[in-house]
């Protein structure tokens, strides 16, 4: 869980992305957080990836410095905002990481862009997140309490337990993370036309959301290739396992780069 209360002040041309596009020509990877998560989750990947490569973290409503948004529970709306709001930023070579929830949005917003005609990614990177035609079990968190929520939370790795320390942080972590859980559960799963567009697949090896085996249905939504990185450490691999995940990431982005 990111508390995100320090973001940069938005330079971009959108609230969507606090960083400006660079006037270059570099690939560019946008990407979209977990639920319950920032852009803020994504800082230190600029550093690490490289300067071929330019790292645009998307800032959804409703946290960091858009805290005080309303925030989307609707996969539909999300998904045509970011594509209003991210297309011309998306009209040179990019590709998208998503994590958790973010794989399900980016999968979304390149189904929606290929529908319209408009440029889709070079790559689609998905991390943590089961395919978009199978059930997930974590929308059951929904009926839980705040407690059992927070004790969830904790298992998986999303929060510190010392955040139990305080509850007004706790409370701001579980009313984000209610609302993040309403939008993923607002997608109805299902098996359409493979895109044309290469899909990578990270799935942490102890992850208890994506079983390993099934990180390989989404090989089901492309016709261009895909491939499955296994990553050690579980649903937030990209914190366990940052060096060796984002060295992964790095060889598949530079591929696409001449």
């Amino acid at each position: 869980m990111t508390i995100d209360t320090t973001a940069p002040a938005r330079t971009g041309q959108t609230a969507y992305l606090p960083l400006a596009p660079p006037a270059d020509d570099r690939l560019r990877l946008f990407c979209i957080p977990h639920a319950g998560g920032a852009a803020s989750a994504f800082a230190r990947w600029q550093a690490r990836l490289g300067d071929r490569v330019a790292v645009l973290p998307v800032q959804l409503p409703g946290r960091g410095r858009r805290v005080g948004e309303a925030r989307i529970r609707q996969i539909d709306r999300l998904v045509a905002e970011l594509d209003e709001h991210l297309d011309q930023a998306m009209r040179q070579p990019f590709a998208l990481y998503g994590h958790s929830m973010g794989a399900l949005i980016a999968y979304r917003l390149t189904r929606r862009r290929q529908e319209r005609g408009a440029r889709l990614p070079d790559r689609l990177m998905v991390g943590a997140c089961i395919a978009p035609h199978r059930r997930s079990g974590v929308t059951a968190t929904t009926t839980m309490s705040d407690d059992e929520l927070a004790g969830w939370l904790i298992a998986i790795g999303g929060m510190s337990p010392e955040l139990l320390r305080y509850p007004k942080w706790v409370r701001q972590a579980i009313d984000l993370l209610r609302d993040d859980l309403l939008l993923y559960g607002s997608h109805v799963p299902a098996l359409e036309a493979p895109l044309p567009v290469p899909v990578d697949v990270f799935a942490g090896t102890t992850d208890p959301l994506l079983p390993v085996e099934e990180a390989a249905h989404w090989a089901l939504h492309t016709n261009a290739g895909s491939a499955t990185h296994l990553m050690r450490g579980g649903h937030f691999f990209i914190q366990e396992s940052e060096e060796s995940f984002l060295a992964a990431l790095r060889d598949r982005l530079h591929q696409l780069v001449p």
